[in-house]
């Protein structure tokens, strides 16, 4: 039987670590990442369609993909369990690509067809480099679907379902959020061209403009108008989205956002339920998961921890310091080799116990 896991860049094994050529790219080694170490354990087949910079819609929208093509393509084996890693606090909304996203509109067809181009040249590069992923007995690894997941390219991770290469508009808003809540907590979350886009001096504005303007590849920066991206309009329009702003402003719809987050995993549940295929989840962080009154949703039996986010578990399992000292692996903020073996053990002693 086969193990299937969803998630964000955690579980995708992102890494910096080759900026201290610790690593080869921008992902931890097969052996090294969670998935792998989780695969030699139970000894079987784990496949990973995490990606990086996801956010909850697209997780759940890569689970209902990947049961449809279980139901549908006879070398896709049912799964014994599926692991999801959603966000605990979801993400401030990626922006679907448009044509007044570009500097010239008339241009939206150029751009989608040299991605396309770009994604071809990719695969193709792949599979002449011999990639770990296209030599592997992976039923996923030739559906459109999931090129640009782990699924299929292991490295790739840079499209999604919005039509955009490596557009890290959510991710923007997070890393520079999280800077001016509270830059004390964010020191382990450093990185090393930082001071290309946030410093003191900087307006948001300039601070979301430098930060996209990063974007790989560089042929985007020809396309997309960054100026149009303006640090409040940004937070309006995810405050729309997600039902209020974040607590740190103090703002009373906060409690929306936990009943969404609840929604989203009611919708995971019922997808996999439909198949008849156990699902756990897990979040790295865990503001959505404080009970502030009221019992417990039943929906929170099927978080691998309980009543709390990864974080919050490895701190209180294994003590502070060793999870920041973790970090500082590689300093992006992903978990290192330690975590990820020690989540690996703790996942595959519940899978061998209940599955």
């Amino acid at each position: 039987m086969t193990i299937w896991v969803f998630g964000t860049s955690n579980m995708a094994g992102a890494c910096n670590g080759h900026l201290n050529k610790i690593t080869n790219d921008y992902f931890h080694e097969e052996d090294v990442m969670m998935t792998g170490q989780l695969s030699k354990l139970l000894n079987e087949p784990v496949i990973n369609f995490a990606k990086s910079g996801i956010e909850n819609s697209e997780i759940i929208y890569y689970c209902k993909k990947a049961l449809d093509a279980y139901n549908t393509n006879e070398n896709i084996e049912k799964p014994r369990c599926a692991i999801v890693e959603i966000r605990g606090w979801p993400d401030r909304c990626t922006t679907p690509l448009a044509p007044t996203h570009l500097k010239d509109p008339d241009r939206y067809r150029e751009y989608i067809e040299l991605v396309n181009e770009y994604l071809t040249y990719i695969l193709n590069k792949a599979k002449a480099d011999d990639k770990s992923a296209l030599t592997t007995d992976n039923p996923f690894m030739h559906i459109e679907d999931f090129i640009g997941t782990k699924a299929s390219i292991c490295g790739l991770g840079t499209v999604n379902k919005y039509e955009c290469l490596n557009w890290p508009f959510l991710q923007a808003v997070n890393n520079i959020s999280m800077r001016l809540m509270n830059r004390d907590e964010v020191k382990a979350h450093k990185l090393r061209n930082m001071g290309k886009w946030f410093h003191d001096a900087l307006s948001e504005d300039d601070m979301i403009k430098g930060y996209l303007q990063m974007s790989k590849p560089n042929f985007i920066n020809d396309f997309i108008n960054w100026d149009m991206f303006k640090w409040e309009q940004a937070l309006h329009n995810t405050d729309i989205t997600y039902g209020g702003a974040p607590p740190a402003r103090g703002n009373t719809t906060e409690e929306i956002r936990w009943l969404n987050w609840q929604k989203e995993l009611y919708v995971l549940k019922a997808i996999f339920d439909e198949h008849n295929i156990p699902v756990r989840f897990m979040c790295w962080g865990s503001a959505f998961i404080k009970i502030k009154k009221g019992k417990e949703p039943s929906i929170q039996r099927l978080n691998i921890f309980d009543n709390m986010g990864i974080v919050d578990y490895f701190k209180r399992q294994f003590g502070e310091r060793a999870w920041e000292k973790d970090l500082e692996y590689c300093e992006c903020g992903h978990p290192g080799p330690w975590v990820c073996q020690k989540l690996a053990e703790y996942i595959a002693d519940l899978i061998s116990k209940e599955y």
